[in-house]
């Protein structure tokens, strides 16, 4: 595992520059479509942007897998399927570790602790935690924003679903990648052509 992230810590850095990418495009069409007076613009921008990053994302690792899917064939490296689930979970590491501190800040914010005598209270360091990493994790993933606004704009633990379709795609389009090296057209003649001689 650890010498498939040093292998691809220029794909890691890759995947965070498209979210930053796509981070300011969402940014952009949110401040558009806040302007709107139509609510369905917001999510409607939102949704453009999320597609438009897991395409970056997908187009990426699909090349990879295609270009391991050839080494494979000619046995040159073996077959490591969750390579790029890993990939795409450090690409997004931040991501989670920020949605993490924020649910833990509000849980301990909304469960008092018993103080030395009777009254009870709510660490003041907790609330900060919460409200600063949901905010950055907000930051950081602006193209989200229009959805969980539509979803709840307040509860924190959405921040850790966020990155989950980030992760999947990049492993996906890589093991799509190493079925299809060929490409899907070229791939499915082949299958056809043999098909037709056998």
């Amino acid at each position: 595992m650890k010498q498939a992230i040093k292998d691809h810590s220029y794909t890691v850095v890759r995947l965070i520059v498209f979210q930053l990418a796509a981070d300011i495009l969402g940014y952009i069409t949110s401040s558009a479509a806040g302007m709107m007076s139509a609510s369905w613009v917001l999510p409607v921008s939102s949704v453009f942007c999320v597609c438009f990053y897991l395409f970056l994302v997908a187009a990426v690792c699909y090349e990879y897998g295609q270009k391991d899917g050839i080494r494979i064939e000619s046995g040159k490296m073996q077959k490591k399927p969750w390579k790029f689930f890993v990939i795409g979970l450090c690409a997004n590491a931040l991501n989670l570790l920020l949605a993490v501190f924020a649910v833990i800040g509000r849980v301990i914010t909304n469960a008092p602790m018993s103080g030395f005598l009777t009254e009870t209270y709510s660490p003041a360091w907790a609330s900060t935690l919460s409200e600063v990493s949901a905010f950055l994790a907000r930051a950081l993933q602006t193209m989200y924003i229009g959805l969980m606004q539509s979803i709840s704009d307040r509860n924190v633990i959405l921040l850790l679903f966020i990155p989950i379709p980030a992760i999947l795609t990049a492993g996906i389009s890589y093991l799509v990648g190493i079925e299809f090296k060929d490409g899907f057209k070229n791939g499915s003649t082949k299958e056809n052509k043999t098909d037709r001689y056998s």
